[in-house]
């Protein structure tokens, strides 16, 4: 008889090392094991450089979704030679430009749109935090902060779900996260 399966919505009991309690697997257990096995099939990584802006991984990684990462690829580098500030990303609202600039990507008109109102939140809200005197969005205050506190700040905004903030958590702010996909 096969072994029986546990549905993946469960709910566990909280505990302070289970980051979604409410899903019954995988158990932070499981989840060491498999970086256990897979860094024994393939090797340890060892933290790389931090190659760009914690703003433009969370947008690199928007632009990802929904689509294959030759795509993605394309979409953002299309973005950032178009707009190579994030002001000017923000100011160009209603223009169909940034949304001209990924299309290659799919689904341009819901990423442009959720990829301002994170530019118009950072500018609004975070001015004093904000680089050139409020004026250029940015993000690079979070690398000061704690795990929860980036979760929290990142998964507020539309279109940032929890494998956006884990793999902007790890692959830009060099956190110990384990992004999951179905």
């Amino acid at each position: 008889m096969p072994p029986k399966k546990t549905s993946l919505k469960s709910k566990r009991t909280k505990d302070d090392d289970e980051p979604f309690p409410e899903f019954a697997r995988p158990s932070p257990t499981e989840c060491a094991l498999a970086v256990q096995v897979l860094g024994d099939l393939h090797g340890t990584p060892t933290p790389g450089k931090q190659t760009m802006g914690v703003l433009d991984s969370l947008v690199r990684t928007i632009l990802s979704q929904n689509t294959t990462d030759k795509n993605s690829r394309v979409a953002f580098l299309s973005l950032k030679e178009h707009f190579p500030k994030w002001r000017e990303v923000y100011d160009a609202v209603g223009t169909g430009r940034v949304e001209a600039s990924i299309r290659h990507g799919g689904l341009a008109d819901i990423k442009a749109r959720n990829i301002h109102v994170i530019l118009d939140y950072l500018l609004t809200q975070h001015a004093d935090k904000c680089e050139d005197g409020g004026q250029e969005p940015s993000y690079e205050w979070l690398r000061k902060e704690s795990d929860e506190f980036c979760k929290a700040e990142l998964s507020q905004h539309k279109g940032v779900g929890p494998k956006t903030v884990s793999c902007v958590m790890m692959f830009n702010l060099m956190r110990p996260e384990f992004p999951v996909d179905t």
